[in-house]
Protein backbone atom coordinates (compact mmCIF):
# COMPACT_ATOMS: atom_id res chain seq x y z
CA UNK A 1 0.00 0.00 0.00
CA UNK A 2 1.38 3.34 -0.77
CA UNK A 3 0.41 6.36 1.44
CA UNK A 4 1.56 10.16 1.56
CA UNK A 5 0.89 13.32 2.61
CA UNK A 6 -0.37 15.96 0.18
CA UNK A 7 -0.37 19.41 0.94
CA UNK A 8 -1.74 22.30 -1.11
CA UNK A 9 -0.93 25.31 -1.91
CA UNK A 10 -3.44 27.95 -1.81
CA UNK A 11 -3.79 31.01 -4.52
CA UNK A 12 -4.80 34.52 -4.06
CA UNK A 13 -5.63 36.49 -7.35
CA UNK A 14 -3.74 39.86 -7.28
CA UNK A 15 -3.92 42.36 -9.77
CA UNK A 16 -4.07 41.62 -13.36
CA UNK A 17 -1.52 41.91 -15.94
CA UNK A 18 -1.83 46.02 -17.68
CA UNK A 19 -2.02 44.51 -21.14
CA UNK A 20 -2.18 41.26 -22.97
CA UNK A 21 0.55 39.56 -24.11
CA UNK A 22 2.68 36.28 -23.75
CA UNK A 23 6.71 35.15 -23.95
CA UNK A 24 7.91 38.20 -21.57
CA UNK A 25 11.32 37.99 -20.40
CA UNK A 26 10.62 38.17 -16.64
CA UNK A 27 12.77 37.77 -13.64
CA UNK A 28 12.76 39.67 -9.92
CA UNK A 29 15.29 41.87 -8.12
CA UNK A 30 15.07 42.73 -4.63
CA UNK A 31 11.66 41.61 -4.42
CA UNK A 32 9.54 43.06 -7.36
CA UNK A 33 8.83 41.63 -10.55
CA UNK A 34 9.79 42.37 -14.00
CA UNK A 35 8.06 41.41 -17.70
CA UNK A 36 10.12 42.63 -20.50
CA UNK A 37 8.82 43.31 -24.42
CA UNK A 38 7.27 40.16 -25.26
CA UNK A 39 4.41 39.22 -28.02
CA UNK A 40 1.06 41.46 -27.94
CA UNK A 41 -2.12 40.24 -28.57
CA UNK A 42 -1.64 41.57 -32.32
CA UNK A 43 1.17 39.47 -32.73
CA UNK A 44 3.39 41.90 -33.14
CA UNK A 45 6.68 42.15 -30.55
CA UNK A 46 6.83 44.82 -28.06
CA UNK A 47 9.88 46.86 -26.59
CA UNK A 48 7.53 47.41 -23.09
CA UNK A 49 8.60 47.17 -19.25
CA UNK A 50 6.56 46.57 -16.42
CA UNK A 51 7.21 46.25 -12.93
CA UNK A 52 5.26 44.47 -10.72
CA UNK A 53 5.36 45.48 -7.19
CA UNK A 54 3.50 42.51 -4.45
CA UNK A 55 3.29 44.55 -1.22
CA UNK A 56 1.37 47.34 -3.43
CA UNK A 57 -0.22 44.86 -5.43
CA UNK A 58 0.37 47.16 -8.43
CA UNK A 59 2.14 47.69 -11.98
CA UNK A 60 4.19 50.01 -13.22
CA UNK A 61 4.63 51.29 -16.84
CA UNK A 62 8.97 51.74 -16.96
CA UNK A 63 10.90 53.46 -19.87
CA UNK A 64 10.64 51.22 -23.20
CA UNK A 65 13.27 48.69 -23.43
CA UNK A 66 16.01 50.37 -25.70
CA UNK A 67 17.00 47.42 -27.95
CA UNK A 68 14.69 46.18 -30.86
CA UNK A 69 11.18 44.57 -29.81
CA UNK A 70 11.31 41.23 -29.62
CA UNK A 71 9.09 38.04 -28.53
CA UNK A 72 10.70 34.89 -27.25
CA UNK A 73 14.10 36.40 -25.37
CA UNK A 74 15.26 35.27 -21.87
CA UNK A 75 16.76 36.76 -19.07
CA UNK A 76 18.51 35.80 -15.62
CA UNK A 77 19.48 37.62 -12.42
CA UNK A 78 22.92 37.32 -11.34
CA UNK A 79 24.36 39.78 -8.29
CA UNK A 80 21.12 42.35 -8.19
CA UNK A 81 21.17 42.82 -11.92
CA UNK A 82 19.40 41.58 -14.69
CA UNK A 83 20.63 40.18 -18.26
CA UNK A 84 18.40 39.52 -21.42
CA UNK A 85 18.31 39.09 -24.76
CA UNK A 86 17.96 37.03 -27.65
CA UNK A 87 14.67 36.87 -28.88
CA UNK A 88 13.39 36.84 -32.18
CA UNK A 89 12.04 40.62 -33.92
CA UNK A 90 9.05 40.26 -36.94
CA UNK A 91 12.25 40.37 -39.23
CA UNK A 92 15.57 38.13 -37.56
CA UNK A 93 16.43 35.85 -34.65
CA UNK A 94 18.29 38.25 -32.13
CA UNK A 95 21.66 37.46 -30.63
CA UNK A 96 22.35 40.98 -28.55
CA UNK A 97 22.80 41.19 -25.18
CA UNK A 98 22.00 43.69 -22.39
CA UNK A 99 22.34 44.38 -18.77
CA UNK A 100 19.46 46.13 -16.37
CA UNK A 101 20.34 48.18 -13.24
CA UNK A 102 17.17 48.34 -11.21
CA UNK A 103 18.62 50.72 -8.65
CA UNK A 104 18.75 53.17 -11.74
CA UNK A 105 16.62 51.90 -14.27
CA UNK A 106 19.47 51.98 -16.97
CA UNK A 107 19.89 49.47 -19.60
CA UNK A 108 23.39 48.59 -20.49
CA UNK A 109 23.72 46.99 -24.22
CA UNK A 110 26.87 44.21 -23.85
CA UNK A 111 28.90 42.67 -26.37
CA UNK A 112 26.52 40.25 -28.32
CA UNK A 113 26.38 36.81 -27.78
CA UNK A 114 28.56 34.63 -29.86
CA UNK A 115 25.93 32.18 -30.67
CA UNK A 116 23.54 32.06 -33.80
CA UNK A 117 20.53 34.14 -32.73
CA UNK A 118 17.78 32.72 -31.39
CA UNK A 119 14.19 32.58 -30.08
CA UNK A 120 13.30 30.65 -27.07
CA UNK A 121 16.70 30.31 -25.49
CA UNK A 122 18.13 28.43 -21.97
CA UNK A 123 19.41 30.71 -19.78
CA UNK A 124 21.71 30.21 -16.49
CA UNK A 125 24.09 31.37 -14.34
CA UNK A 126 26.24 29.95 -12.79
CA UNK A 127 29.01 31.74 -10.49
CA UNK A 128 29.85 35.27 -12.47
CA UNK A 129 29.07 33.36 -15.67
CA UNK A 130 26.01 32.80 -18.06
CA UNK A 131 25.31 30.17 -20.18
CA UNK A 132 23.12 30.28 -23.05
CA UNK A 133 21.92 27.08 -24.92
Amino acid sequence: MLSFNLNAQSWTKQKDFPVGKHHPISFSINGLGYAVTGTAPNNLPTNDVFRYDPKKDSWSILDDFPGSARSFGIGVVNKGKAYIGLGASTTQYLRDFWRYDAETEEWTRLKDCGCAGRRHPAMITVGDYIFVG
